[in-house]
């Protein structure tokens, strides 16, 4: 029987660009939600999402991604 996958899930390589994206631009632009919005339209899912793949993933410096 195939395993029910919700449209909200990304493959790992995938959840760690938005959630480093994330970091990045809140670096630069301070304001979380909107940073959190931004992302959330560009990838197409919720900010919310953004926010939760966020809280998991610890941010990188630039250098290293």
């Amino acid at each position: 029987m195939a395993r029910k996958r919700s449209d909200n899930t990304f493959p790992d390589v995938e959840s760690y660009r938005i959630a480093q994206l994330f970091h990045e631009l809140s670096l630069n632009w301070g304001e979380r939600l909107a940073v959190a919005r931004y992302v959330a339209h560009r990838h197409g899912i919720s900010a919310q999402r953004v926010l939760d793949l966020a809280a998991k993933v610890k941010p990188e410096p630039l250098w290293r991604l």
